[in-house]
């Protein structure tokens, strides 16, 4: 885990942010020999796998067809702090 999120640029801070995990957990998931060491859950290595890869798209639905309150709460799901829109 620690190679893909350096290769993506990614500190455990933003990884764990992105992720909406504590920040603490991923230096306890990449560390084998952290005093607390541990592995994810399901639900957690799922967050971890859509930021580190990327989440498929939802099926049936296309951005063009996505409405703006769509699109807003999938940029927080994604980490996003703030979303500024223009027309």
């Amino acid at each position: 885990m620690k190679a893909t999120r350096e290769a993506r640029g990614l500190s455990q801070y933003a990884l764990a942010k992105a992720a909406r995990i504590a920040t603490v957990m991923i230096a306890r998931y990449e560390n084998e020999h952290h005093a607390y060491a541990t592995l994810p859950g399901t639900a957690t290595w799922t967050k971890l796998n859509d930021v580190l890869f990327g989440a498929p798209p939802p099926a049936g639905v296309a951005l063009d067809n996505a409405t703006t309150e769509e699109i807003i709460n999938e940029l927080k799901r994604r980490g996003a702090t703030t979303v500024a829109i223009t027309w």
